[in-house]
């Protein structure tokens, strides 16, 4: 027979058949189970429920990244739940570079242009492998293509909408707009600034670098001897000394 008792009024009860000790007659009231019974919160069952492992014949709650445990440490995984990895004990939920983590748990290869992913697809890249660079496709190319420039991670970033092609955000290459002229990276301008040209070809202004110097020295000595340098520079003046002895 299986007692309790009750400290306020002295009396004695039974507990429920299948408990081994409790503090009430209902099933649900047992602190402690016979073999083969364990105890699940204030019940004895055959088996803990799911999420659960035995200790000291009571059922305890598996680590919260366990589905199935051996023990309630995070390294006593016996089963992971979805999107996550079993690895030596442990549910992971990310895996290592070239790998990634399938949805039934465990870590799969990715393509083979793909550094690191989160697919088996070549579209399912996330880093690509030195020196190519990440498309917006999820893809691994070459180069990024018109209309785009590359950043820091090697990933291919969208230019600012006036440009037709970028160094950067914000920096321009080319014109989107054939109407407009790339000044000093921007593609806001119908012309070019004072001391800047169009170059044509490219439709950028230019500044103007190139002026003239002409340096004429004459010398006349009692033999006429006349000696005259000339060289040509940059920039747009004409400088003329003449000295004569």
């Amino acid at each position: 027979i299986h007692l309790f008792s009750l400290s306020l009024s002295w009396s004695i009860s039974e507990c429920h058949t299948s408990c081994l000790q409790c503090t009430g007659g209902s099933s649900q009231n047992c602190t402690s189970c016979a073999p083969p019974y364990v105890l699940q919160e204030g019940q004895c069952v055959t088996r803990c429920h799911p999420g659960h492992t035995v200790q000291d014949n009571t059922c305890q709650g598996c680590h919260p990244s366990c589905q199935e445990c051996s023990g309630t440490s995070q390294a006593d995984c016996v089963s992971c739940p979805p999107q996550a990895n079993f690895n030596n004990g442990y549910c992971r939920t990310s895996c290592p570079d070239g790998l990634f983590l399938h949805p039934q748990g465990f870590c799969q290869g990715c393509h083979i242009s793909c550094e690191s992913c989160n697919g088996e697809w070549p579209l399912s890249c996330t880093s690509c492998p030195t020196p190519g660079v990440l498309l917006t496709s999820g893809l691994c190319g070459p180069a990024c293509p018109l209309g785009y420039y590359v950043d820091r991670d090697r990933r291919c970033r969208a230019c600012d909408s006036q440009c037709l092609s970028c160094a950067m955000s914000g920096v321009c290459t080319s014109c989107r707009d054939p109407g407009k002229v790339l000044l000093f990276g921007e593609c806001q301008y119908d012309s070019c600034a004072y001391q800047y040209y169009l170059n044509t070809t490219a439709r950028t202004c230019r500044g103007i670098l190139t002026h003239t110097h002409t340096h004429t020295h004459i010398r006349t000595y009692a033999h006429t001897l006349t000696h005259t340098h000339s060289h040509t520079h940059s920039h747009t003046h004409t400088l003329t000394h003449t000295h004569s002895h």
